[in-house]
């Protein structure tokens, strides 16, 4: 079996439960890019963007957040590993669509020094993964499904038989 390569550039312990938003796939947003690379509104460009979908959830203690360059990641209590923010998420705007990524990460990196300040979170030293973390992105969800739920959409058949 091939490893995969997972460094965390910071390892945050749960020290007390703290509010988190699970990444459990994708929507297409509101949004199309048109062929001079401008957002528009969905029914002006050719391209269509999709945007994250999410799980309002807890971290609990015996779980890590860890921080990497392209995100965060919850490596839970069984070792598994699925991407995650700390920050309520906002929904694509023709002003946010190429910039969205780049200030979530802003925001989450602002809301976990504060955590740390809080004592809501410490630094430790990361567990790796037992497996790759989650994809939760192929999951591909109807264009009205909220941005944010309050309980995890249950698996289809399918991604159940694919992960075994």
């Amino acid at each position: 079996m091939m490893r995969f390569k997972y460094s965390p550039n910071r390892a945050l312990d749960v020290a007390q439960p703290v509010e988190i938003y699970r990444v459990i796939g994708r929507r297409p947003s509101a949004l199309r890019v048109d062929g001079a690379t401008d957002a528009a509104p969905a029914d002006g460009g050719r391209y269509r963007l999709n945007e994250l979908v999410y799980w309002r959830t807890q971290a609990k203690p015996g779980e890590q957040i860890h921080e990497h360059d392209r995100g965060l990641f919850l490596m839970t209590a069984d070792d598994d590993c699925h991407p995650i923010s700390v920050t309520p998420p906002e929904a694509l705007t023709p002003d946010s669509a190429f910039t969205h990524a780049q200030a979530t990460l802003t925001r989450d990196a602002e809301a976990l020094a504060r955590m740390v300040a809080e004592g809501l979170l410490v630094d430790a030293k990361a567990r790796r993964p037992s497996r790759p973390p989650s994809r939760p992105i192929d999951r591909i969800l109807p264009e009205h499904h909220p941005l944010v739920v309050d309980q995890p959409i249950p698996e289809a058949p399918t991604e159940v038989a694919a992960a075994k």
